[in-house]
């Protein structure tokens, strides 16, 4: 076809896209026919033009094109004279969208706005906490747990153990989540869900990444918890671990097939030790009656007693 938009019989070539159940269109330029990749631009309006009065017939809603980033000279017209606008952008593609009904609030949904962290409080079978200073931090003596971003369509198990193993050669096993912190305004003006979780080390050999980490090392937790350095946010997720040893209750991930989908999903809740396997019993090892974030800290026996009838319970 040329670079000129052809009149089919009295229908005009159209973009052609995939219905959504909200009364929307998705088009990928790349499913279409060949020659909508070589418009010029101002064929490029026309087709737009085309398009979008065929989709106001249809009373379509929530308008989506995918652009390929080689076209992304279709995004000026688009933005500029057809009232669309770029939703997000990756790597190999750039997201527009518009909203048709003027009659209804738009409800296109914004881009992703959160990012996924993960820190491990990895215990030793001794009771001792591993941690890291990171090698660009300002202040070489800011102690912290190790951890990170998670990736696209990782599980926060995943990430965890991961995000250790990279940051500290220590193979750690994830075992439940016990705190989360929600914090706004951070890169790019996105949010940031940072979640912790307890894990239990495989293994004690520390191989440092040069590359992030300037130091790593296994402290005492009660060491941990009175350091001046430490960051007052990371001392209360560590409490938020003895806590919830000291409770023997862990919120822990549970495999569930949703009834519309046949992919499996984690769903984390509260487990009680003695109630998800055998084993655990009031005879389990030590439990400490006092809040260790009020009365003092779980003694290094208590701790190493607590994982061990975790690791029993769950990980064998």
């Amino acid at each position: 076809m040329s670079s000129n938009v052809k009149i089919a019989g009295s229908h005009p070539v159209v973009l052609q896209g995939a219905s959504d159940h909200y009364r929307g269109i998705m088009v990928d330029l790349k499913n279409n026919s060949p020659w909508a990749l070589d418009f010029s631009t101002a064929a490029w309006g026309l087709l737009l033009t085309a398009s979008i009065a065929h989709w106001l017939k249809e009373k379509k809603r929530g308008i989506w094109i995918k652009v390929p980033l080689e076209r992304a000279r279709f995004v000026e017209r688009a933005c500029r004279d057809h009232q669309f606008s770029v939703h997000h952008a990756q790597n190999d593609y750039i997201m527009l969208t518009r909203w048709l009904p003027v009659d209804e609030v738009n409800k296109i949904p914004p881009y992703c706005s959160h990012y996924i962290g993960v820190g491990g409080c990895v215990l030793s079978p001794a009771g001792q906490l591993l941690v890291v200073t990171e090698r660009y931090e300002q202040g070489r003596d800011v102690w912290k747990l190790p951890g990170g971003l998670a990736e696209r369509a990782e599980e926060l198990s995943e990430a965890a153990e991961r995000e250790v193993l990279e940051e500290t050669g220590v193979r750690a096993r994830f075992l439940a989540v016990t705190s989360f912190r929600h914090k706004h305004h951070y890169r790019f003006g996105a949010s940031d869900l940072y979640f912790v979780s307890l894990m239990l080390a495989l293994s004690t050999e520390i191989t440092a990444d040069p590359a992030e980490i300037a130091q790593c090392r296994w402290m005492e937790v009660d060491e941990f918890l009175h350091a001046p350095h430490v960051n007052t946010v990371n001392k209360e997720h560590v409490r938020s671990v003895l806590r919830a040893l000291a409770d023997r209750r862990l919120i822990m991930p549970h495999t569930i097939v949703p009834s519309h989908s046949p992919v499996a999903v984690p769903v984390f809740s509260i487990t009680e030790a003695g109630r998800a396997g055998a084993g655990a019993g009031a005879g389990a090892g030590p439990v400490a009656t006092a809040d260790p974030a009020e009365n003092g800290e779980l003694s290094k026996d208590v701790i190493s007693a607590a994982l061990a009838n975790w690791r029993d319970e769950f990980t064998t």
